[in-house]
């Protein structure tokens, strides 16, 4: 909050957007790490539980991919997030 009481009235837009940009561009490489790692796990394993516990995980992240690179993952089908749970 501190952030928004310190914006330059004049210059209000141009650095909302700066900090819109920020955010994504320090939020993105580690969504990015997290899909590269869900299109890797149906290679790393196999056993009993595995399609009970790790199928469901990747094909939600085959869903909802685009979300995750929009940042819109908690507002868009929010049940079906790409996660460890």
């Amino acid at each position: 909050m501190n952030v928004l009481r310190n914006l330059d009235k004049k210059n209000i837009k141009k650095q909302t957007f700066g900090i819109f940009l920020y955010r994504y561009l320090r939020l993105t490489p580690g969504c990015l790490v997290l899909l590269c790692f869900f299109t890797l796990v149906p290679l790393l394993g196999s056993g009993p539980i595995w399609k009970e516990k790790i199928v469901p995980e990747v094909a939600a992240c085959r869903r909802n991919w685009w979300a995750v690179l929009l940042n819109v993952n908690n507002f868009v089908h929010s049940e079906r997030m790409v996660s460890v749970r």
